[in-house]
């Protein structure tokens, strides 16, 4: 017996009871884990507010008082009155920078090293003399001045024959680099794939974005930028109906769109590849990489098409973000956040065609309808409006003859500049959550590649390296055969003679035993016998009839314990490292070592030993207020993705419920008239 048409909908209408339970289950269990991620982020920002770090705190030559995050490079600069440390590995050898060690092993003496800091000045005492001496001699004639030119010459020649050979590379030789040469002959297509939940292949839609069009984005909010420049219009081209070859070539170019008043506005292939996407600029690293333009090809799909869930359910369109204006303090408000948001659009007049109408029309994120009344663009008109006012603001906004172009420029960073900035922080509402699959099509040339090959292979068969040979004894080199000189007479000379006393002088005595101290430490003992070192002595000036009290660094000639090296390079990036050396010091990798040394007459006994960093007086710990302040940034952009989630998930619901109580009413009235239609039916029967 077949079902009547009321037993047929009773089954459809319990079939849709059924998913709309299911799908309020899912939305159930996807505000459970915006719970968790809200959770979560609240813990790592408390986490935050309790941390610490360490700061050295040292007085300057003012005699102020200077607190600096505990770094090595920190603990390691010099300045007067300033107690000196050092860092040593657990093998016991101290941490230098590349400076340090560079100075130490291309010196050979204390005096050398001090140099290289400049701590040390020549001061020369000159004793002049004059006596009488009987000079015999031979000059040069012009014979022997030609033959000593020609062995300089020999000699030059052989020189550079003798590098030719050391220095010499065969760059003639045919070479293959077969990973290279592979690479040459593989072309690649991506290949975007949705999915519906987030696995460990997919990449989230809007973070896809966000390193595609970081570069132009940046540029265009950078102080003292030309709207001319019109950078983030190359953002907003890739945004519409991009098409791109297997070779990531833009096709079906040029195109036209029309705004939401009516104008047109084309991209060419040139707006396309003439900008920082297309080219690859990464503006975080600061390099170029693989083009980003194949990442804004699922943007732009999704902007035109919708997301498609293939789970049965409708295509959901983008819409421009909403910005209600219940949700905005009219009292502060910005003019720019008015005409984002449902309040300008209250009382627009669709008849008005002056630029400010204009102009307005094209930032807000609303649209009025035939009868006049504002509705939600979508995200792809909204992107068409935004192109269009971008590459036409000059002639939107009218310069004063008087002032020229200052009109325009002020309307950009006033008004279009935030709206750009909103507009992309937008994207991260509309775009997250996407999640997609970008799947690489290898195409490779064999046929190519073994012709190259054997090219190569050829070629090399066929080479003959011709290095240059050096023979020191080829008679090429030898000399001719020596002209006497003239021999003259002898004569008597008054002949000036000089002796020279020199003494090196210490510029700067504190920073020079600073730089002592470091050069005892790299050679090696930490704990030498009372050394003579920095001691006072009295200098006449003859100049200046004066004397003065220098400080005179004898025994100079100290040179290096052993060829051995006590101490190692730090790497640059941790030598400026405040966590770093935190955790270094606390797990015990690094021990930190107090210079000290007892002071006589003359002498000192130099001793470098151990103390823990906690009980070090210009040593103490403080608040993160580094980390706090990025982790209050980071809470409170996490709090606001969960609300705009939450806010939309809470909207779904309530389509659902909406349509769940519609569905039961209309449940209990067909079952009702079923059951009156059965009963009729037994009591004719019965009858």
């Amino acid at each position: 017996m077949g079902l009547s048409s009321s037993q047929a909908r009773l089954l459809s209408i319990t079939a849709r009871i059924t998913d709309n339970e299911y799908k309020s289950q899912q939305i159930a269990n996807q505000r459970i884990k915006l719970s968790d991620i809200s959770n979560n982020a609240r813990k790592e920002y408390n986490d935050a507010l309790n941390s610490n770090t360490f700061v050295y705190v040292a007085y300057n030559n003012y005699g102020g008082y200077v607190q600096t995050s505990l770094s090595p490079a920190a603990l390691y600069e010099y300045q007067p009155s300033k107690n000196q440390y050092a860092l040593t590995n657990t093998a016991g050898k101290v941490l230098v920078d590349n400076k340090d060690a560079k100075n130490f092993r291309e010196t050979d003496t204390l005096a050398e090293f001090l140099k290289r800091y400049d701590c040390l000045d020549n001061v020369s005492e000159m004793e002049k003399y004059i006596e009488q001496v009987k000079v015999p001699y031979e000059a040069p004639n012009e014979a022997h001045k030609a033959w000593e030119k020609e062995c300089a010459a020999i000699d030059a020649q052989k020189e550079k024959d003798r590098e030719a050979v050391e220095n010499w590379v065969d760059e003639g030789m045919p070479v293959w680099d077969d990973e290279a040469e592979r690479e040459k002959y593989t072309t690649r297509t991506h290949i975007f794939d949705w999915q519906y939940e987030e696995s460990e292949y997919s990449r989230d839609l809007y973070e896809m974005f966000r390193e595609a069009s970081q570069g132009c984005y940046g540029h265009a909010l950078r102080d003292g930028y030309n709207p001319k420049e019109n950078c983030y219009m190359h953002v907003l081209v890739h945004m519409l109906d991009l098409s791109i070859s297997p070779s990531n070539n833009p096709i079906g170019y040029p195109k036209s769109f029309t705004t939401t008043i009516g104008t047109n506005v084309s991209i060419s292939e040139s707006d396309i590849t003439g900008n920082w996407i297309n080219n690859g600029y990464d503006a975080y690293y600061n390099k170029i990489c693989d083009s980003f333009t194949p990442y804004m090809v699922p943007v732009s799909d999704i902007i035109r098409d919708g997301y498609d869930p293939k789970d049965g359910s409708p295509v959901q369109t983008l819409w421009a973000y909403d910005h209600l204006s219940s949700e905005l303090d009219l009292s502060t408000a910005k003019e720019w956040e008015k005409l984002i948001s449902d309040y300008y659009m209250q009382s627009i007049n669709i008849n008005d065609t002056s630029n400010d109408a204009l102009l307005k029309r094209l930032i807000s994120n609303y649209k009025p309808n035939p009868s006049g009344n504002p509705i939600k663009k979508t995200l792809r008109e909204k992107t068409i409006d935004m192109l269009y006012l971008i590459t036409n603001l000059e002639e939107l906004v009218p310069d004063d003859s008087a002032t020229q172009e200052i009109e325009y420029i002020t309307y950009y960073n006033e008004i279009l500049k935030p709206l750009i900035q909103t507009f992309q922080e937008d994207m991260n509402v509309s775009l997250r959550g996407y999640n997609i699959v970008d799947k690489y099509e290898e195409d490779f040339n064999e046929s190519a590649y073994n012709a190259a090959r054997e090219e190569y292979e050829e070629a090399l068969a066929n080479y003959t390296p011709n290095p240059p040979v050096f023979d020191e004894n080829d008679p090429k080199y030898a000399y001719p055969k020596e002209p006497p000189k003239t021999v003259q007479k002898e004569r008597t000379e008054e002949v000036t003679k000089s002796v020279i006393n020199e003494t090196l002088t210490i510029i700067d005595p504190e920073k020079a035993q600073w730089y002592t101290n470091l050069w005892y430490r790299m050679n090696g003992y930490d704990n030498p016998e009372m050394i003579e070192r920095l001691r006072p002595e009295i200098v006449n000036d003859r100049d200046e009839d004066t004397t003065r009290t220098d400080y005179i660094l004898s025994l100079m000639d100290i040179e290096k314990v052993t060829d051995t090296e006590n101490f190692e390079v730090l790497d640059k990036n941790l030598m400026g490292s405040k966590d770093w050396l935190n955790n270094a010091l606390s797990q015990g990798w690094l021990t930190m070592e107090r210079v000290g040394k007892t002071q006589t007459s003359n002498k000192y006994e130099l001793n470098w030993s151990s103390i823990i960093y906690t009980n070090a007086t210009d040593i103490t710990q403080v608040e993160d207020q580094e980390r706090i302040s990025l982790a209050e940034v980071k809470y409170a952009k996490t709090v606001r993705d969960i609300q705009a989630k939450d806010k939309k998930l809470q909207a779904d619901m309530t389509k659902l419920d909406t349509e769940h109580n519609a569905l039961l009413t209309q449940y209990q009235s067909i079952k009702s008239a079923i059951d009156k239609n059965v009963e009729r039916s037994f009591k004719t029967f019965q009858g």
